[in-house]
């Protein structure tokens, strides 16, 4: 049951980004990487158009959870982030996520909330490295508050 609820949310992640792609940013449209830090995983960035990205995260940690996060965000900048090379670029923007937890002693759990998305970025041609938080807070199966955050790069393809 964890893994058909697994496929779902990629699925639903996969078709918003098929439906919302908007004209290519920084060499191409759509960036994918590596994300370390509390939860370490795959990342990818789509942008929608000059200012506005939709970002995902696939993780784990590997002790305790997987882990799937989606947001839109709204990067501050006036043109296109292939004009300004090597600046640093701020995003911010809502999202939602979901956690998956199975382990021996507590058995499978998940949680479902809303988060938000807070960072800055440097674009070098296709790469982009950057360092982010995300607050979440669960409204699913209880409310609690966590953070987690990162520092990753992405590299633009086609």
């Amino acid at each position: 049951m964890n893994i058909l609820r697994i496929w779902v949310f990629c699925l639903t992640l996969w078709g918003l980004i098929g439906e919302l792609r908007g004209q290519p940013v920084v060499g191409g449209p759509l960036g994918v990487g590596v994300q370390l830090g509390p939860v370490t995983g795959l990342t990818a960035k789509q942008f929608l158009d000059r200012r506005h990205a939709l970002e995902g995260l696939v993780a784990w940690r590997l002790d305790k959870y997987f882990f799937a996060e989606v947001h839109l965000s709204r990067h501050w900048l006036a043109q296109r982030l292939q004009e300004v090379p090597g600046r640093i670029v701020y995003y911010a923007g809502p999202g939602l996520y979901g956690r998956f937890e199975s382990d021996r002693e507590r058995g499978h759990r998940d949680r479902w909330g809303i988060s938000g998305l807070g960072g800055m970025a440097l674009f070098l041609g296709r790469i982009e490295f950057y360092m982010q938080f995300s607050p979440k807070f669960t409204l699913w199966p209880a409310t609690t508050l966590d953070m987690t955050g990162g520092l990753g790069g992405r590299l633009y393809l086609f």
